[in-house]
């Protein structure tokens, strides 16, 4: 489970002081997170999804795709990891050596019973304030996506729900010609 580690504020220079020890560290606004390694079955599921964008990347040209661990630098005091990421072409700045600076187009966790809350509300607000464009959560217990997209209020809205039972694939207007059936991703 994502909790705060302790109630010490921290910066991007104490965060990148954090031991190579296995573990997923996040800072989030001044607070650390530790989250343990990812399961199987959560691997998978990144490991098909980057799969199918990175098809759609190369074939098309646009963009690049990312997954854990690659820090996401939103601020001095907000650097997140991400399980997959979309940086856009026309975004490729914001890809330095520190890792990505700023906001990835598209983002994408993969839930967790343990991960549930952090993901769908303290990272959804987290990813809305800082500017990303889309946001997927991907739960394989339900084996569904659901969406949420920039409004013009700056926030993540709610998009749509996809399923496996449903049949639905996942699009999005922001990868043009882009489509990944569903029942691949979690199969």
């Amino acid at each position: 489970m994502s909790e705060p580690a302790d109630l010490v504020a921290l910066s991007y220079e104490d965060y990148r002081q954090l031991p190579d020890d296995g573990r997923r560290y996040e800072l989030i606004e001044r607070d650390l997170y530790v989250t343990a390694a990812p399961v199987p079955r959560h691997q998978r599921v990144v490991i098909r999804l980057a799969h199918a964008l990175e098809g759609w990347s190369l074939e098309t040209g646009e963009g690049q795709v990312l997954t854990s661990p690659i820090d996401v630098v939103l601020a001095e005091n907000t650097v997140v990891q991400p399980d997959l990421l979309v940086v856009m072409s026309a975004h490729a700045d914001r890809i330095g050596a520190r890792g990505i600076e700023g906001a990835p187009d598209i983002v994408a966790e993969v839930v967790s019973e343990s991960s549930r809350r952090h993901d769908e509300v303290t990272k959804r607000h987290l990813y809305g304030k800082y500017g990303v464009e889309e946001y997927w959560i991907l739960d394989p217990t339900a084996a569904s996506v659901r969406t949420f997209r920039r409004s013009s209020g700056g926030l993540l809205a709610p998009g749509s729900e996809l399923t496996v039972a449903a049949g639905d694939r996942l699009t999005t207007v922001l990868l043009p010609g882009f489509s990944a059936d569903l029942s691949r991703i979690f199969g």
